[in-house]
Order: C-alpha cells, then sequence, then structure tokens
C-alpha cells in the first residue's frame, strides 16, 4: 500500500512530472516515509487518500 502511495503522491508533486512540480522523487519517498512514521507513532489511521496526500505535502514544504 506505501508503494502505491509513493507512486499517487509522486504524480502529483514529481519535479519532473507532477501537476505541482515541487520534489524529487526522493524527497518525496522521504516526506512518506516521514508521514507514516508519526501516523504510526501518533495511532492515527492513514487512508492514503487525497488529504494524507496534501499533509505530505506539508511535509515538503517543511523539508525544503
Amino acid at each position: 500500500m506505501l508503494i502505491q502511495f509513493i507512486d499517487y503522491v509522486t504524480n502529483f508533486y514529481s519535479n519532473k512530472y507532477g501537476v505541482y512540480p515541487i520534489a524529487t522523487h526522493d524527497q518525496i519517498k522521504d516526506a512518506c516515509a516521514l508521514f507514516v512514521a508519526n501516523a504510526n507513532e501518533n495511532n492515527c489511521k492513514l487512508y492514503y487518500d487525497s488529504l494524507d496526500r496534501e499533509d505530505v505535502r506539508t511535509i515538503l514544504t517543511l523539508i525544503d
């Protein structure tokens, strides 16, 4: 599921072909991993949907 989520996020935020080109693939993978780790640490349910994707975008803007 995580790999599919990374692909989903990449389709939006890849600096090569994303709708909103703001990050490299490695940055996206790192942000997704951080997002999932934080959610697990705080016992938050993940849906891997657009709301989760936008939370990853927030992380991407913070680690820039």
